[in-house]
């Protein structure tokens, strides 16, 4: 009984947040001569960055193996996977990359606002709100601005306090 033969895979890379679906395959010698099927697993060194599943088509000389890029996360997980023959558990092929999850820059979320109202020439102030799920992982900072669709009737600024969180 052969040992059955991986195919290499080679380092693959995404976007944050984009799942994707990669062939593999493998073969073995001996597999009609033994009447032998192969049988494809996977495993994620950073499960929190990446879910990986494996899926066997067949005899086992095709297979899938579908990547669940977990939400809002980027970095790199060695992912490796495994090729057996059912006629010796023994008898197994592995291949080992790298998965690269980009950094992907996400729009800030403004809170809510709801219409506002006053009386003539009567002056006011509100505060505003906004979040943005990778402003510490980007070092980044949040900037206001605003405008009023009459400015011959309201004049409107905005002033960001802090990180831009708030205004």
């Amino acid at each position: 009984n052969d040992v059955p033969i991986l195919t290499e895979i080679g380092d693959q890379q995404t976007d944050e947040d984009i799942d994707f679906i990669i062939d593999i395959s493998a073969s073995d010698v001996d597999m009609a001569t033994n009447d032998q099927t192969l049988t494809f697993s996977v495993e994620s060194s950073d499960s929190s960055l990446v879910v990986v599943t494996a899926e066997t088509q067949g005899d086992g000389t095709a297979g899938t193996l579908t990547f669940d890029v977990q939400s809002e996360q980027n970095g790199t997980a060695i992912i490796m996977v495994t090729v057996e023959d059912n006629g010796d558990t023994s008898l197994i092929d592995t291949n080992s990359f790298v998965l690269t999850v980009n950094a992907v820059n996400d729009a800030p979320i403004l809170t809510e606002i709801g219409n506002q109202s006053t009386d003539e020439d009567e002056d006011f102030s509100i505060d505003i709100s906004a979040s943005d799920v990778d402003m510490a992982t980007n070092d980044q900072t949040l900037v206001f601005s605003a405008v009023s669709s009459d400015s011959s009737l309201v004049v409107v600024t905005a002033e960001t306090q802090g990180d831009g969180t708030a205004g």
